[in-house]
């Protein structure tokens, strides 16, 4: 199975690296081709998450290369940045690919939440929300947390949950 994590922050960075560790495809993206490189380059974000090795995740800012037959895909970028995505990632993916968003707080200009605005892509079945008290650093380097997820569908829901379930980090 191959998840694309959409933002190379240390969000989005700690999300890629749990479902690396938990066995799956990752490619990560980030939106400056530089610093996609420097990821690649080096099989760690120094700048953002360091001492997290990104050895075994695919990283790249051509968002299509990303996409290209992921099951999943991640949102893990600001909230100001999902509008210019929306619309890209739902024409680019297949009619399969779930999304889970990892996206935190709202909009600054619209106030929309991250599920309304993804909502222009994706049907309500297909969509996730992952959501709790996490610190990116403290997942990344397995420290014992616990979140949520939920969905308008049990199933699609029940799959999130196995993508990033770990002794350290309960779903």
């Amino acid at each position: 199975m191959i998840v694309a994590v959409l933002g190379a922050g240390s969000w989005g960075t700690a999300l890629a690296h749990l479902a690396s560790q938990n066995g799956h495809e990752v490619r990560l993206w980030a939106r400056e081709r530089d610093f996609a490189a420097q990821l690649q380059h080096h099989g760690e974000n120094a700048r953002y998450l360091s001492g997290i090795s990104l050895r075994d995740i695919a990283v790249s800012a051509d968002v299509a290369a990303v996409l290209n037959g992921a099951s999943w895909i991640v949102s893990a970028v600001p909230c100001a940045g999902v509008p210019a995505l929306v619309e890209q990632v739902a024409a680019l993916c297949g009619s399969d690919a779930a999304l889970i968003s990892g996206t935190k707080g709202l909009h600054p200009q619209s106030g929309a939440r991250s599920a309304q605005m993804w909502g222009q892509g994706f049907d309500a079945a297909r969509y996730v929300a992952l959501s709790g008290p996490n610190l990116a650093r403290e997942i990344a380097f397995g420290v014992p947390t616990s979140t949520v997820v939920a969905s308008k569908d049990d199933e699609t829901a029940a799959r999130a949950q196995e993508l990033f379930t770990s002794r350290q980090f309960r779903v």
